[in-house]
């Protein structure tokens, strides 16, 4: 779904069994206003009156594709969506999946307790309200050591952040000559970057139309910009224009995270400049630090404050000769976050071109650190943190476009 209304009030669309109905009667005696009741499409256009609502609170009793179909019939573009389903929805990954690729901002059993619904549409118009106000966060992931796991950070971190929910996630992959994100991922767009520069500059709206025509939708819902698939194909590609690109899809997403080259050049400079947080990725190892610094004094030439570049240690063993808090003193600055070595699974992973992040049920040490990352990521950003799942009429924060 989308995420343009900017009208305040609920809908809550019910199905002909009323599952819905005493969602609305808690709405309403809760004194929240602007809430309109529909058990049916028509009942819906006659009351909406051709306004798109801010949120809407659909049933998916008949399930995920039928609650989808509705809405599209219902031809309005809401801000927000709620997908009201039942327990054993709730629960079932195969309904969640399927959810996830309906574009749902969020899950809500059904029946929910007071505080559970409330709470559920305040985040949607928390989000609404914030997203008329700002622009996206940009978060940049470099290196300048070549096989720091910059890709598999970045792909996995992008893939975290959309699993939670509530935030339209984008990553763009910046290696124009040698990029990995699309073979991460099992991609094969038929739009990428490539040749982006052919296009004038000069004529912002079709700028703007083609870059939007280069995303790349992932089984996760995650939304892709992929490199070149041809090598020579990015070469006209100017850091003017990797400005313009990162501008424009500041506009579509609320968090983009961007995986780049280890090769310092303009383009990875106006990238840099564009964002919001560094984290520069680096290895408990004296040849990656080795990296950092260059590139810590690097940052420091081109003035950036402090607080925009965070260390983010990779492939961290706790049995390892030199551990991310020593590291990090050496070079003066604080551990951001530790992301733990587990090669053998993220090497798999990679072959097969399933991250560990893209899995229904994420599980193991690196997967769990890097949920706790995307979570400590989003508050840092300004976003709210997510509650875990509530096993008793909870929600289940997912699927954000």
């Amino acid at each position: 779904m989308s995420s343009d209304g900017n009208n305040n009030f609920t809908l809550v669309l019910d199905d002909e069994n009323g599952n819905l109905k005493g969602a609305h009667d808690i709405l309403a005696e809760s004194g929240r206003e602007n809430v309109i009741y529909a058990s049916s499409l028509e009942e819906a256009r006659s009351e909406l009156n051709g306004e798109a609502p801010g949120i809407v609170l659909v049933s998916c009793a008949s399930g995920s594709a039928e609650a989808e179909s509705l809405l599209a019939d219902l031809a309005l573009t809401p801000g927000w969506v709620i997908g009201g389903v039942t327990a054993e929805q709730a629960t079932d990954p195969g309904f969640l999946r399927s959810a996830m690729q309906a574009r749902f901002n969020d899950i809500l059993a059904v029946p929910a307790d007071p505080d559970t619904l409330l709470q559920s549409i305040d985040v949607g118009l928390s989000h609404i309200k914030g997203s008329s106000k700002s622009q996206g966060k940009v978060v940049v992931l470099y290196s300048g050591k070549g096989g720091s796991g910059v890709s598999t950070v970045a792909v996995n971190l992008a893939l975290g952040l959309n699993l939670q929910g509530g935030l339209k996630i984008g990553l763009l992959d910046l290696d124009l000559q040698c990029g990995l994100v699309s073979s991460l991922l099992n991609l094969q767009p038929t739009q990428t970057l490539g040749k982006l520069g052919e296009i004038p500059i000069e004529d912002m709206n079709a700028m703007r139309e083609e870059i939007f025509s280069r995303i790349t939708p992932h089984d996760s819902g995650l939304r892709v910009v992929a490199s070149p698939t041809v090598l020579h194909d990015g070469l006209n590609i100017s850091a003017e224009m990797i400005t313009r690109v990162i501008r424009t899809l500041r506009e579509r997403f609320d968090i983009l995270v961007i995986d780049t080259p280890k090769w310092v050049g303009d383009r990875l400079v106006a990238a840099l400049d564009e964002s919001d947080l560094i984290l520069l990725v680096a290895e408990p190892q004296i040849p990656s630090l080795a990296k950092v610094r260059e590139a810590l004094r690097l940052f420091s030439r081109f003035e950036y404050p402090a607080e925009k570049i965070e260390l983010l240690f990779n492939r961290v063993d706790k049995k390892g000769e030199l551990q991310p808090e020593e590291a990090a003193e050496a070079l003066n600055r604080k551990v951001y976050f530790s992301l733990p070595e587990e090669t053998q699974r993220l090497t798999d992973a990679a072959n097969r071109g399933d991250p560990p992040l893209a899995e229904e049920q994420p599980k193991g040490p690196f997967a769990n650190a890097v949920i706790e990352l995307a979570d400590k990521l989003r508050v840092d950003l300004g976003f709210p943190s997510l509650a875990p799942v509530k096993k008793k009429g909870g929600f289940f924060r997912r699927f954000s476009k």
